[in-house]
């Protein structure tokens, strides 16, 4: 069990940082398209379209992430990752698909990425809003704020341009020999 909880780990901590390391696996054959099982967007759940969002990114699929965020002025780092070989990204998939999502109800509480514990409330909840939670082993969470654009469920996805933004400067810094 323990093993597998650092497995999804790993493959949640991979998705944050992908877009930051800038190098190819070296391998070719990574897959780009849509994720497996694509289905209808207007047919998609919530927890279907983080799924959806989370493979988008792990394959650089633009259209699959703009497809399932709300409209972000610099989303282009969403996409922009490391090439994973069709094995990996398999592997990666299957990962995704056990995850388990909670839905956050107003007044209730959950845990932020770094470890703080929030309530949730307006503008995260309410009328066309949804916040889901995923909450594994080893302390890690990540919150996934939904909105209802269009008839379609969109991820906000700015914290998670926000962490591929800040990987990538600690990255730029590391390869300068800045602190």
């Amino acid at each position: 069990m323990r093993s597998d909880s650092c497995a999804v780990l790993l493959a949640m901590v991979t998705v944050l940082r992908l877009g930051c390391d800038g190098e190819d696996s070296g391998k070719q054959g990574a897959q780009t398209g849509a994720p497996t099982a694509a289905l209808s967007r207007t047919t998609e759940t919530p927890e279907e379209t983080i799924i959806g969002f989370l493979l988008a990114m792990s394959s650089n699929n633009e259209e699959g992430v703009r497809q399932r965020i709300l409209p972000h002025p610099d989303p282009a780092i969403l996409w922009q990752g490391v090439r994973l070989t069709r094995e990996k990204l398999a592997e990666v998939e299957k990962r995704f698909r056990a995850l388990t999502f909670r839905e956050v109800q107003a007044g209730e509480s959950f845990r932020l990425p770094d470890g703080r514990v929030m309530i949730a409330g307006p503008p995260l909840t309410g009328e066309g809003r949804k916040l889901f939670v995923c909450e594994r082993p080893l302390g890690l969470s990540l919150t996934f704020p939904l909105v209802k654009a269009d008839g379609v469920w969109r991820v906000d996805a700015s914290s998670f341009v926000a962490a591929r933004k800040a990987a990538k400067a600690v990255r730029d810094r590391k390869a300068r020999g800045t602190p």
